[in-house]
């Protein structure tokens, strides 16, 4: 299975210079946790979360209209393109403990966002023995995205 077949596509965005809250009502309007922040290309130069815009209202004491979402973003994301095998993608969201990936084409613009609910949703199309064994590989990456890094034995780094 792809990442094709299962990404969403197109993907919400935003851009460095918007405020938090605009990046919030676009997640609000769009039923989703997370958005790619791209650059003056179209190319995404970071990710944003309702985590993120969360705790950065809670870390400082300004007004949300005023903080801009570069200050609050994970720069430099980790993609997948299209073509990419599923498998890859769910060690990739494992190892860097994300729950979602921003879908690039050969330009690296963005063209989608594959998460990892995308590929639980999507494995039954891959046949029941294919849609088993995804389902399996989506247990063990939640379980590497939800632990801590730190720890001894750890499925991140193992």
């Amino acid at each position: 299975m792809k990442v094709q077949d299962v990404m969403t596509s197109p993907a919400r965005s935003c851009r460095p210079g918007d405020t938090v809250v605009e990046a919030a009502r676009t997640m609000w309007d769009n039923d989703c946790g997370s958005l790619p922040v791209l650059d003056s290309e179209g190319r995404p130069a970071g990710m944003i979360t309702d985590r993120d815009i969360c705790m950065a209202l809670a870390r400082t004491n300004r007004f949300p209209g005023d903080i801009r979402v570069r200050e609050v973003m994970s720069a430099h994301p980790f993609m997948c393109q299209r073509g990419d095998e599923i498998g890859e993608v769910l060690v990739t969201m494992a190892k860097q403990q994300v729950r979602r990936l921003p879908v690039v084409d050969e330009n690296g613009c963005l063209i989608g966002i594959v998460s990892i609910n995308d590929v639980a949703a999507g494995a039954e199309r891959a046949g029941a023995r294919r849609a088993d064994e995804v389902h399996r590989l989506v247990i063990r990456a939640l379980l590497a995205i939800s632990e801590d890094p730190h720890l001894e034995g750890s499925l991140v780094t193992s």
